[in-house]
């Protein structure tokens, strides 16, 4: 049997809100997305040197669906041109 690697991500999904709970109210989304098909992998992130500032990143392996957002936040969608990747730590 021949193991068949997995696509690499082809789309990245990026939603940004701003605001006190911005973290809190993107982390339902990262979990929606979660769910969708050809999810490949994602992040919530915060910005230390932004407060306030959250942003939800979600690697798919197809078009990124179209998520359920909270009021005043923003998305943007890529598709990867070009992607390296860190080899693989050998003490892991």
């Amino acid at each position: 049997m021949t193991d068949t690697p997995t696509p690499a991500p082809r789309h990245v999904l990026y939603v940004e809100l701003r605001g006190e709970d911005a973290a809190e109210h993107l982390r339902p989304v990262l979990t929606q997305l979660a769910g969708a098909a050809g999810f490949a992998g994602g992040e919530l992130l915060l910005s230390p040197g932004q407060p306030g500032l959250a942003l939800v990143q979600a690697r798919f392996r197809d078009e990124p669906p179209t998520p359920t957002l909270p009021d005043h936040a923003r998305t943007w969608s890529f598709v990867v041109e070009h992607a390296l990747e860190a080899a693989p730590d050998r003490l892991e």
